[in-house]
């Protein structure tokens, strides 16, 4: 799909990759009150950062919509230890 529509899906709430970026170079989204596209990477640990667009990905039409793959949503939370030593 062209990156107009990919915007659309955005908007509407959805989240998107480009078919040529592998698993862990994560999707798109918008968060809910902010004005900027982030980019969310879920492996080998969640992260999400803000997304710069490359001028390559304005005109690319490999863009799609993103499902998050289940074995990523069931990974183990581990938590960690904030007390003083």
């Amino acid at each position: 799909m062209l990156f107009e529509e990919a915007l659309t899906m955005l908007k509407e709430g959805k989240s998107i990759c480009r078919e040529s970026w592998p698993l862990e170079e994560g999707y798109l989204q918008l968060m809910a009150g902010m004005d900027y596209v982030w980019k969310i990477v879920l492996i080998p640990a969640p992260n999400a950062g803000n997304f710069i667009f490359k001028v390559e990905d304005f005109t690319a039409t490999d863009w799609k919509e993103f499902d998050v793959p289940r074995k990523c949503i069931e990974q183990p939370v581990i938590e960690l230890n904030t007390e003083a030593a």
